[in-house]
């Protein structure tokens, strides 16, 4: 196992390397005298694009950066676009414009800001204030981004006490304004999906380690058992936003894998007796794993890493101990068979790195994991032992 361990740590050392690695798409500049500039602009999440802008003008040609002011927008085709923007005296920044109209829609630091008749607004999403009443005093909580909806939208008879603080309420109460107004209204995102979801089917190789400690009550001996490899089919999901962010996922697999482990321990328990114990264990599991997926570039062809939790369910189990008690003084030797049905959930948690490529209408993966979980419930006597499984598993599957 140890091997492998190495291997994968390896492997996710060579992940910095990813991390730095651009992504640079199909985008544009608009220069501050109004012209626009095609070329490839690095894609990346709103944190860094508030900061600065990649662009090259081929997909060879030198990266230039621009800063907030330098260039008066930039962004992607029918895709995310940001703009030079002033927050009221503040320092400029890059805010992305979610919709261009009579009122226009930017979000800057998970924080909304309206753009109307020159007049920027910002929308606060809560605020906190102690007040002191006959009762004591106690934190009042507001929502004042309701209230200057409510009076900015009035003419058009719009009501936002039910628009919740994320883009696409505000983006749909925005839309609705410019249209009572009769203002032509571009959202920049239009063609994006709100939510996306990925169906997987995989098989492939599982590697698992299992020990024990106290195996046969305290004071007992701790054991190793061998390597189970079994292999692994499964199926599952991958949930997005790409509105909000396109690459991270939200991973949920179903897969089934029956493993079996074995092991040989000798002891003398006093004098004259020695017992030679056989441990084995055939179960079949139903494993549930949940994480987090991270899209390093375009989905069509991308590395990704992965982590997350996982929970195994026992569907059938067979546990025997064999003990061969041998009387050194008689050469009498005495065959004992224990078997036990140990049926507790396991949890686990988990790494994984892998490969994602779309070759014609279909997406292939190839992905290499390591877990560790805690072990079966107890030993095989001993209802309280510590065990533990390390595991390694190498899939690969189809994703669409």
């Amino acid at each position: 196992m140890r091997k492998y361990c190495l291997f994968f740590l390896t492997l996710l050392c060579s992940y910095p390397s990813v991390f730095c690695q651009h992504d640079f798409r199909p985008g544009f500049i608009v220069k501050n005298n109004g012209d626009s500039v095609s070329g490839f602009v690095d894609f990346r999440g709103n944190r860094k694009n508030e900061k600065v802008c990649h662009f090259r003008e081929t997909k060879k040609s030198k990266t230039q950066s621009y800063a907030p002011g330098e260039i008066k927008a930039f962004g992607f085709p029918d895709e995310k676009r940001y703009e030079t923007f002033s927050r009221n005296e503040k320092p400029v920044v890059f805010a992305e414009k979610i919709i261009s109209g009579n009122t226009s829609l930017y979000q800057y630091k998970r924080t909304f800001y309206l753009e109307s008749s020159g007049a920027i607004i910002q929308l606060p999403k809560k605020e906190q204030a102690k007040v002191t009443t006959d009762k004591g005093t106690f934190n009042k909580i507001s929502y004042p981004y309701i209230g200057t909806l409510n009076v900015m939208f009035a003419d058009c008879g719009l009501n936002a006490n039910e628009v919740r603080y994320e883009e696409r309420d505000m983006t749909l109460i925005v839309q609705k304004y410019n249209d009572c107004k009769k203002s032509p209204s571009l959202a920049y995102k239009k063609n994006k999906p709100w939510s996306k979801t990925y169906f997987t089917i995989l098989s492939g190789v599982d590697i698992s380690n299992l020990s024990i400690d106290n195996i046969n009550g305290e004071n007992s001996p701790s054991v190793s058992f061998g390597k189970s490899i079994s292999p692994i089919y499964g199926m599952g999901l991958d949930f997005s936003a790409p509105r909000v962010n396109e690459k991270w996922f939200i991973s949920l697999e179903f897969s089934y894998l029956k493993k079996f482990y074995q092991a040989y321990h000798e002891m003398e328990t006093n004098a004259n007796l020695v017992d030679r114990n056989d441990y084995l264990i055939d179960v079949s599991f139903l494993k549930i794993p949940l994480g987090l997926r991270y899209n390093f570039l375009r989905d069509e062809q991308t590395p990704y890493f992965k982590f997350g939790i996982s929970q195994y369910f026992v569907l059938n189990s067979d546990i025997q101990n064999i003990t061969e008690r041998e009387n050194t003084e008689t050469n009498v030797v005495t065959t004992y068979v224990q078997s036990y049905d140990k049926d507790r959930s396991q949890f686990g948690l988990w790494v994984a790195a892998g490969f994602n490529k779309t070759i014609g209408s279909l997406k292939y993966f190839a992905e290499f994991r390591y877990e560790r979980a805690n072990g079966f419930y107890g030993g095989l006597v001993h209802p309280n032992p510590t065990s533990k499984t390390q595991n390694i598993t190498v899939v690969a599957g189809l994703r669409f």
